[in-house]
């Protein structure tokens, strides 16, 4: 960064407002670790599920998450990004784990009739962001003392 001040309180409002959503989302609905929306208002077309996230727009999100890290040792980043691959491996895997759903449905485990996700066209094709969101929370589980 460039260490402009007015960036540096750019970057941690971004983090804040993150931190922020992760724990107390506006729903009021359970804290489980994601970055969710109503997913009717973003895409129709994709999904209808009130509470809803992407494991790929997650992944492309904990990037500069992660660069932010290694400038400032925000721990909240790292909290933030065990919580979200808790939830990825408890929630948004497909049952054989071989990838993530496209769209997530947040509230899914509440109701056993409802999907759990939707398929998205290869998935598979971003198994590398997957994979490495994984090992961002490896690195802070094991190597951080994140949680």
């Amino acid at each position: 960064m460039t260490g402009d001040r007015r960036y540096w309180k750019k970057a941690r409002e971004c983090v804040d407002a993150y931190y922020n959503h992760q724990r107390q989302h506006r729903t009021g609905v359970h804290q489980d670790g994601s970055l969710r929306q109503d997913w009717e208002r973003y895409d129709p077309n994709e999904a209808t599920f009130k509470g809803a996230t992407s494991a790929w727009m997650m992944a492309l999100l904990l990037d500069p998450l992660f660069h932010y890290w290694t400038l400032t040792g925000d721990q909240r980043v790292a909290k933030m990004v065990v919580k979200w691959c808790d939830f990825l491996n408890r929630q948004g895997m497909l049952p054989d784990g071989s990838k993530a759903y496209y769209v997530i449905n947040c509230f899914a485990r509440f109701n056993p009739k409802e999907s759990r996700g939707e398929f998205g066209p290869d998935m598979e094709m971003h198994n590398a962001e997957i994979a490495y969101t994984f090992a961002l929370g490896s690195f802070f589980t094991d190597d951080h003392g994140a949680a």
